[in-house]
């Protein structure tokens, strides 16, 4: 036999069920115009494959509402310590992350920077051999293994011949435009570059050569609103659906780690 339910039970359980009830928690992902990772178009809308991301996570769970914010790439640090955001794709621990407080997950998605020169058929095969004494364009604030990680405008100035640009698509114009002769550029950019402008591809070389090359990693605020193990689950189901390899393959990005 059944028993009656009090009222205040019943208001409980229908507060349960109820819209408010089934309400997303927020979780604030950070990011900054860096094409192909995230992009701004003229109208203020930010696409790539950030959001992509950001949509599919949205996509195979109900706890949470995974929301973009926007930041620039040199006050980010702050704006994560002020909690403006509580994670970013597409970073990595070393990159003048050292004074915040942040779990580390991997993202198994490939990217780096080779060096690119003004296409002149008349330069030898060996031209990317001997960077060091190029004249170098570089973007303030960048981490490069030819700088030996670096950053400092006037002791790069010292030690190189240097002109300094704000991000990779300044560097790419740079060179075109015979400002340096040698940048080192992300290479996702690049091809992101060459899809935009296809006519360059014949007026720029790249080398074999790897300035650098990097697994990105997922940076997690300890005070976020998701924990690291949910997170990193959600991940692997991304990655287990093959959704991580479609939306590399969609931005000429390879993979070449895979979650364990």
């Amino acid at each position: 036999m059944f028993k009656r339910l009090s009222l205040p039970f019943l208001l409980f359980g229908l507060l349960c069920i109820s819209p408010m009830g089934l309400t997303k928690t927020i979780v604030k992902v950070g990011g900054y115009p860096f094409a192909p990772y995230v992009t701004k178009s003229a109208d203020g809308r930010y696409s790539g494959l950030t959001l992509d991301i950001i949509n599919q996570l949205n996509q195979i769970q109900d706890k949470y509402q995974f929301t973009f914010v926007s930041t620039s790439s040199p006050y980010r640090y702050q704006a994560f310590s002020r909690n403006r955001f509580e994670l970013m794709f597409f970073e990595n621990k070393m990159w003048g992350w050292q004074h915040a407080d942040f779990y580390t997950l991997p993202l198994p998605i490939d990217d780096g920077e080779v060096y690119i020169a003004k296409h002149d058929p008349a330069d030898p095969t060996d031209y990317f051999a001997d960077i060091a004494s190029k004249k170098l364009v570089l973007v303030e604030g960048y981490h490069y293994n030819i700088t030996n990680d670096l950053t400092d405008k006037a002791t790069l100035k010292k030690k190189f011949d240097v002109t300094f640009v704000t991000n990779n698509h300044a560097s790419i114009e740079a060179i075109l435009r015979g400002r340096g002769e040698v940048a080192p550029v992300t290479w996702s950019y690049l091809q992101h570059y060459f899809r935009e402008n296809p006519q360059a591809k014949e007026r720029i070389i790249s080398s074999e050569r790897w300035d650098q090359r990097y697994q990105h990693q997922v940076l997690l605020s300890h005070k976020a609103a998701i924990s690291h193990d949910e997170l990193l689950f959600l991940l692997q189901e991304l990655d287990k659906k093959g959704v991580l390899d479609e939306l590399a393959t969609n931005y000429q990005l390879s993979r070449k780690v895979s979650y364990r």
